[in-house]
């Protein structure tokens, strides 16, 4: 009756949602962390089963046996890459201590992805952050573009171009009208002078937008050339498109990088939901395996009170000598008591397999696998 590994149930319990690439992710702190509690998990599960198997075989199992906890928390697993590398035996736990450890550590597990979610969000502010720099440049870019072309076909430049036109127009005609000479050359002058004000400040416009533009370029060109380092670790997709750091620093635009920040952002977000996800999963499961450890410890308690006063063993699981007819009652009483356990444990498992949760499933499983035989045998006795 020993349950299968339950160590990745975790992860396939969320549902599956679809994302436009899945990018490779190195290793974390919080991986590593969510990595040695999912292994203790599997230790405390093994050890309550072997607690259960004894309790059937042999007698009452009692933790007074197991010296020290080993139930984990999250403090416990901060150093997880140390002993990753030596991991020393440990004490199988007694069922209590292990039913126990099962509780704590969903709850450790749980604030391990409360962790994630904090680390994402801060992701996820950073693309958010960088995406709205990318915007700002892509609006003041298109702005002093479109006023560089206003200047070029502007009235200013129009207007330098036919007070020009005028200025030849009246060199022939002072060269035709020889009397208006004196008048014709002072409006010309005047014409010339007011010609080149305005050619000036078309060209002063010009250097001045020319100026902002080769700025705002060269910042964007810096901007490209350099990786951020949550980029770094993103930059391979898996959906079969080319990410922007493999092209060439001279082939990237500010377009493909608003798609990589993007998309990026994205990724986060997903990858934040199903954090969420799976943070409701163990809180919910918790609270499902806290009942079903507390009915169980409590019909524990009142089987092992009434077979003490009927035998006075100090084993529960042990074959009574003859007794008399209230025994018989009492034991009759017992196994209503232990229906009504069942009962309640079997809608647990139930509601584990609706959501899928495959360690509640094991553990569950496990319990009521164990009050069936103890069933049995009180049968056998009755």
């Amino acid at each position: 009756i020993i349950p299968p590994s339950i160590v990745q149930s975790v992860h396939t319990s969320s549902p599956r949602i679809a994302a436009r690439s899945v990018l490779i992710e190195p290793p974390t702190a919080v991986s590593d962390r969510q990595t040695e509690l999912e292994a203790d998990l599997q230790f405390l599960l093994d050890a309550q089963a072997e607690g259960l198997v004894k309790g059937l075989e042999g007698g009452l199992v009692d933790d007074q046996a197991s010296t020290g906890s080993t139930t984990p928390t999250a403090q416990s697993v901060r150093s997880s890459s140390a002993r990753r590398r030596s991991r020393p035996l440990r004490k199988k736990p007694g069922l209590r201590t292990a039913r126990k450890g099962i509780y704590t550590s969903i709850l450790a597990l749980s604030a391990v992805k409360d962790e994630e979610t904090h680390v994402l969000d801060a992701e996820a502010q950073e693309k958010e952050d960088t995406l709205a720099q990318i915007d700002e440049w892509e609006q003041k870019q298109q702005g002093l573009r479109e006023a560089t072309q206003e200047a070029h076909d502007g009235e200013e430049a129009i207007r330098a171009q036919r007070l020009q036109q005028e200025a030849d127009v009246l060199q022939d005609e002072i060269n035709a009208v020889e009397m208006q000479l004196a008048d014709l050359k002072v409006r010309h002058r005047k014409l010339l002078r007011q010609a080149a004000a305005a050619e000036n400040a078309v060209q002063a416009k010009l250097a001045s937008y020319t100026s902002a533009l080769g700025m705002i370029e060269a910042d964007i060109q810096r901007f490209l050339s350099t990786k951020s380092a949550a980029s770094e670790t993103r930059q391979h997709p898996q959906d079969g498109t080319t990410s922007m750091w493999e092209l060439p620093a001279r082939r990237r635009t500010l377009e493909m990088a608003w798609e990589q920040w993007k998309q990026d952002k994205d990724v986060v977000l997903l990858r934040r939901k199903m954090v969420e996800h799976e943070k409701a999963a163990l809180d919910e499961g918790a609270a499902v395996w806290q009942k079903v450890v507390t009915q169980v410890t409590s019909f524990e308690r009142s089987l092992r009170a009434s077979m003490a006063d009927m035998t006075g063993s100090q084993s529960a699981w042990e074959d009574p000598p003859a007794q008399p007819q209230d025994n018989n009652e009492r034991l009759r009483l017992l196994l209503e008591q232990l229906d009504g356990v069942i009962e309640h444990i079997d809608a647990s498992l139930r509601l584990a397999e609706k959501h899928d949760w495959k360690l509640l499933i094991a553990a569950i499983g496990a319990e009521a696998n164990a009050l069936r035989q103890g069933k049995q045998i009180l049968h056998n006795v009755l």
